[in-house]
């Protein structure tokens, strides 16, 4: 197992968990709906290649910074979002990208989904191509960036879920709360999983 060392730190002084952005750098949802507490401090944490090849023996899941993980996940999201959804390429990226926990799936080591964890518990930008849709990747890449908020300490995690994919959250314990609304021009709805304590 190779590790490298990266420092995390929160994208606001407050530790509170802020609402969800849209791709335009607006808020959404409900102010009074939003009750995660994230951590306020510096995190110095270790991230691991996971493999689990008891499940698919030539899919992979890496955990890093943008800096390492980028020219990976950078077709992977330009593929769904700009070129299958038609999110305008200038939004597509955004300042956040530097200081989130990027995962990226490799099948045969090629790069074929990827997601995002924000200092402030947000899970975003989660993308798998088409072909390998509906075989279980979003879901083992989803459980590894809730596996890496619960090594971090966060009370649990917020996503904006496209709606049409609402119901994939929710069997993974995910619950919408808020109106739905438009980022990039498709329906979105907030969504939440608060942590049950581990035994």
């Amino acid at each position: 197992m190779y590790l490298f060392c990266s420092v995390f730190r929160p994208a606001n002084d407050s530790g509170l968990a802020r609402l969800p952005v849209n791709r335009a750098g607006k808020k959404t949802g409900d102010q009074s709906q939003c009750s995660l507490i994230f951590p306020s401090h510096s995190i110095e944490h270790c991230l691991p290649f996971m493999n689990t090849p008891e499940e698919n023996e030539s899919l992979r899941i890496v955990l890093g910074h943008w800096s390492d993980l980028q020219h990976d996940a950078m077709p992977v999201r330009f593929t769904v979002f700009v070129r299958e959804q038609k999110v305008p390429e200038d939004i597509e990226l955004d300042e956040f990208d530097a200081q989130s926990v990027h995962a990226v799936a490799y099948d045969q080591g090629r790069a074929i989904a990827t997601g995002r964890l924000l200092p402030d518990g947000h899970i975003g930008r989660m993308a798998v191509l088409q072909e390998f849709r509906g075989t279980g990747v979003g879901s083992r890449l989803l459980k590894a960036l809730i596996q890496h908020a619960r090594t971090l300490d966060y009370p649990g995690v917020e996503l904006s879920a496209q709606c049409h994919a609402r119901a994939f959250y929710e069997r993974h314990g995910f619950q919408a709360y808020g109106d739905v609304y438009l980022d990039a021009g498709i329906d979105h709805i907030a969504m939440r999983l608060v942590f049950v304590p581990e035994d």
